[in-house]
């Protein structure tokens, strides 16, 4: 988890409401340049509805952002929605499509 000023809160969804969108194989981000970067992970319960379930999605993504986001990106705010159930798909490709968005941000 990042740490609480890195976070999106209710003010910075707000603010996401006009902003731009880009959708990859599992998940689409929203992104709005930013004086800091704050992260979001979004689980819908259309996606999966336990939330134990739904923590540890938001987890491996958290993971793995933790992971390439080693050198600072710009200042984003950035909300991350999952689409898919991702509890079933290889470690591989959750680090592909995020390191697609990273190069995104850039």
């Amino acid at each position: 988890m990042f740490p609480k000023a890195n976070r999106l809160s209710g003010p910075d969804f707000a603010n996401l409401s006009d902003a731009q969108k880009k959708m990859f194989g599992w998940f689409f981000i929203k992104y709005k340049k930013s004086q800091i970067m704050k992260i979001s992970v979004i689980v819908p319960k259309k996606i999966e509805k336990s939330a134990v379930k739904r923590n540890k999605m938001k987890r491996r993504v958290l993971h793995i952002l933790k992971s390439k986001l080693n050198t600072p990106v710009d200042n984003y705010l950035i909300a991350i929605y999952l689409t898919k159930n991702i509890l079933n798909y290889p470690q591989v490709d959750l680090e592909s499509d995020i390191q697609k968005m990273t190069q995104v941000l850039r």
